[in-house]
Order: C-alpha cells, then sequence, then structure tokens
C-alpha cells in the first residue's frame, strides 16, 4: 500500500515534525497546501524534516508567480530535498486570482499548459547559458551557476472540470 499525507501543523515547526513523523510511519510523500502558508516555503521546511519521502506541493497556484519564479523554487526546493521534490500546480479559480492575488483570469487551460512549458524548458536549459524561448520567457544571457539535482522536476496538475 503507498501512504501519502499532508501534515499539518500551527507552527512551521510543528508542519514539519509531522512530515518526520509521517515517513517514520512510511509515507511515500508528504505534501503542503497553498491558501494560509506558501506551499513553497512549507515545502522546504518539509525538505529539511524529512529524508526519505517525496516532498510536494499540493498545490501551488500556478499562475500567481511568474513560470520563471516557479522554475527556481521547483530548482531550489529539488536540491534542498536531494532530488525529492514534486512541484503540484493548479489554476486556482477566477476570484482566487483577480480577487486575491490581482493576476488575470483567463484560458485557464491553455495557460496551464504554458506555464508547465516553460517550467520544463527552463529547468532543462538554464544551467546552459542557451536562450531559452517557452511561452512566457525569453530569456537571453541567463544562465544559474548552482548545479541541479535533476535535469527534469516531476509536474503534477490539479484539475476541475473536463477541459483540465
Amino acid at each position: 500500500m503507498r501512504i501519502t499525507y499532508g501534515p499539518w501543523g500551527e507552527t512551521l515547526g510543528e508542519l514539519a515534525a509531522a512530515a518526520k513523523a509521517a515517513e517514520d510511519a512510511g509515507a511515500e510523500a508528504v505534501w503542503v497546501p497553498e491558501l494560509h502558508r506558501s506551499a513553497t516555503v512549507s515545502a522546504a521546511a518539509l525538505a529539511g524534516a524529512t529524508t526519505r519521502a517525496r516532498v510536494g506541493t499540493a498545490v501551488a497556484l500556478a499562475f500567481t508567480r511568474s513560470p520563471m519564479t516557479l522554475a527556481l523554487e521547483a530548482l531550489d526546493l529539488d536540491e534542498l530535498s536531494g532530488g525529492r521534490f514534486v512541484l503540484g500546480l493548479g489554476s486556482g479559480v477566477r476570484r482566487l486570482n483577480e480577487d486575491w492575488h490581482g493576476v488575470r483570469w483567463d484560458r485557464p487551460v491553455a495557460r496551464l499548459r504554458e506555464t508547465v512549458a516553460a517550467i520544463r524548458e527552463f529547468v532543462a536549459r538554464c544551467g546552459t547559458g542557451e536562450p531559452i524561448d517557452a511561452p512566457g520567457l525569453r530569456i537571453r544571457g541567463y544562465r544559474r551557476p548552482f548545479p541541479a539535482a535533476r535535469d527534469r522536476i516531476p509536474v503534477y496538475l490539479a484539475a476541475v472540470g473536463p477541459a483540465m
């Protein structure tokens, strides 16, 4: 049986302790949401508290950060976790994007597809110094000087509705 767990804690320390306990009990993955905390900061706390379980965001909002910022956060979290990070993304809903985060809401299916493509392209090429051309990314003269834990980070998508 495969077990995954979404730990809860009042503090980041409690969240990390719950993730460690879940890993010790056999959980193969621990997941953090984005609502009351940043999913990426919470994932960093879990990465530091665990050694074997995959660490994932369930889910980070795909449109409230740029594709480059999402890719950089994923690369850093993958390094912190020793190659155990899974980037879970979702579109959220119109009200959440527009009213809470001040970002446009249009074409969520196409936009999510473009965001994932841009993240994958950045992760694959950011260490080469080569130009990066992807939806929402046109980067020249950039080379990330740190080695990546992996050249491909898994991206999981949360979806509601038939188009997603």
